[in-house]
């Protein structure tokens, strides 16, 4: 009988470092499906360094990381990861303050993360 009791209570024990694992284990899988990626392009009047700034800045807000440049065109680039969330709100800004602007392009192309950024970054010629 004491065998049996002490048996139950490892099997006790044992269910609920298991259950704890996993549950570890699925919220970190879940967290780490969440970083995606975006690939912005903005061509149009008045692109220049502050608006750059601008987009660093509000990237920072969304605590997202990447890089934003200017092409030889012209045209500005932008490459950025974060929570997919964070990233629908950015994108969203970004093309919001691209129809305040003369803007005469702009689109975001969504892709899996690179999960290789550390910060934002802007990159001047």
């Amino acid at each position: 009988m004491l065998i049996t009791i002490i048996i139950l209570v490892y099997m006790m024990i044992a269910m609920i470092l298991l259950t704890k694992f996993i549950d570890n284990h699925i919220y970190f899988v879940y967290n780490q499906n969440m970083i995606k990626h975006i690939e912005s392009g903005i061509s149009g009047k008045g692109l220049g360094f502050h608006y750059l700034q601008w987009i660093k800045n509000l990237a920072i807000n969304f605590q997202i990381k990447g890089i934003v440049f200017t092409k030889p065109d012209g045209s500005i680039k932008v490459v950025a990861e974060g929570e997919e969330r964070d990233l629908m709100k950015f994108a969203n800004k970004l093309e919001r303050e691209s129809n305040s602007r003369e803007i005469e392009n702009f689109y975001t192309k969504w892709a899996e993360p690179n999960k290789d950024l550390e910060s934002f970054y802007v990159v001047t010629n």
